[in-house]
């Protein structure tokens, strides 16, 4: 398989599609803001006191990431990338490792 697949394959993994349990795993759930779809969360991108960081499932979904206030967005592997300071790479095997569990 391939990486655009496999990171495709996991990003759609039932367990990488709970927004939740994905801040849990890394540690940003602490402060957090129940949403309808999702979590709101202190942006990793940007120093903030308030969180202003949607953490949603998407329309197909998956993970979809927003800041209302500094407009970053990413999806799982993005999301993980920023909070870990992993690159693509590093991101999608954290992913496969917290899917396997």
């Amino acid at each position: 398989m391939n990486r655009p697949d496999l990171a495709k394959s996991l990003r759609q993994d039932p367990r990488a599609c709970d927004p939740l349990a994905l801040c849990k795993a890394l540690g940003i759930d602490k402060g957090s803001i129940r949403q309808p779809r999702g979590r709101t969360i202190l942006c990793p991108a940007h120093g903030e006191k308030s969180p202003s960081c949607s953490v949603r499932i998407a329309p197909d979904d998956t993970i979809a990431a927003r800041c209302f206030s500094c407009g970053w967005s990413a999806d799982a592997l993005g999301l993980i990338g920023k909070v870990l300071g992993l690159d693509f790479k590093g991101a999608l095997e954290w992913l496969a490792d917290y899917v396997a569990i």
